[in-house]
């Protein structure tokens, strides 16, 4: 897994390289290298941070990021806007429609706020959530038009699957912090069960819950079918909980 994140990693900065130049990759071995290891507490290997400024104070974790296009993302809406601006019914109706997952967030039109009102609004949150989930398209409206259109009254942010919405959160200045929103947003972009293998480890485990439910039985048990639906009815009902 580390060989592969490293090849990845190279592809990344390879395709960056002549898209943003000025943004630098490097790899350190730390087991060599001790004072950058305590300096940078790490603690599992691979850990990819990203430096702003050449300054290296608060390093910000780059995790859950598997791929080389999920990197070019995660890197691309740190040094730019995170989100897709939209202006028109029709832009959000191709834009819902354009992938098989959408998350957009619909907001009311902004108003002046203090410094501390602004680092708790739920637009900034919304902003912010969507630099860490770099596998998932972003888009956010202010329109009051395109509100009515979906039925939005308050601030809200709506998980689109193939088109149709799966799941409405309503946003509240204070309530929600980044980590809640990430979580929402990667319980209900994943399938509602899914098989444990290789490929979708990384998926179910970088779900940030407390608890994961696994079930294991032989496929070919005489008990499978009845095991697997009744399974699969509790995990309707405690999505997002567990």
């Amino acid at each position: 897994a580390s060989q592969n994140l490293s090849d990845e990693f190279a592809e990344a900065a390879r395709q960056l390289k002549t898209e943003a130049p000025r943004i630098l990759f490097g790899k350190i071995d730390v087991t060599d290298q001790h004072d950058l290891n305590k300096e940078f507490n790490i603690r599992e290997f691979p850990t990819v941070k990203f430096f702003v400024d050449g300054s290296r104070e608060e390093p910000i974790d780059c995790k859950g990021v598997r791929q080389a296009s999920a990197f070019i993302k995660w890197v691309k809406r740190r040094i730019g806007p995170s989100t897709v601006l939209i202006n028109s019914t029709d832009q959000a109706e191709a834009i819902i429609n354009a992938d098989d997952l959408r998350v957009i967030g619909f907001f009311k039109a902004i108003h002046w706020k203090t410094q501390k009102e602004l680092h708790n609004d739920s637009r900034e949150v919304f902003y912010e959530t969507a630099k860490d989930v770099p596998e998932m398209p972003f888009g956010m409206t202010s329109r009051e038009d395109i509100c009515a259109n979906y039925g939005i009254q308050k601030n809200t942010l709506v998980v689109f699957k193939k088109g149709k919405p799966v799941r409405n959160e309503v946003l509240e200045d204070g309530r929600q912090n980044k980590l809640d929103l990430t979580r929402l947003i990667k319980t209900f972009t994943l399938d509602l069960m899914l098989s444990l293998v290789s490929q979708t480890s990384v998926k179910i485990f970088d779900v940030p819950v407390e608890n994961h439910i696994l079930l294991f039985i032989p496929t070919n048990s005489k008990t499978f079918n009845a095991t697997y639906e009744n399974y699969k009815s509790a995990a309707v009902e405690f999505r997002g909980k567990v």
